[in-house]
């Protein structure tokens, strides 16, 4: 594996992968364990995940 394939790999994993898996993890657990409501818990997520997002950029 070269090093242009490891950074695109890098890249997906860090921009995609990361914060997509805790949305999912982080809605589905909000479902079920908490008692916020969807919306709440939809909108918590989502300011997390903007919050990482410029972090990263």
């Amino acid at each position: 594996m070269n090093a242009v394939k490891v950074k695109k790999l890098l890249y997906v994993f860090v921009h995609l992968v990361s914060p997509l898996s805790y949305l999912t993890i982080s809605t589905i657990w909000g479902a079920f364990f908490t008692t916020k409501s969807t919306f709440e818990n939809i909108s918590d997520n989502l300011c997390v995940m903007a919050i990482y997002y410029v972090l990263m950029s």
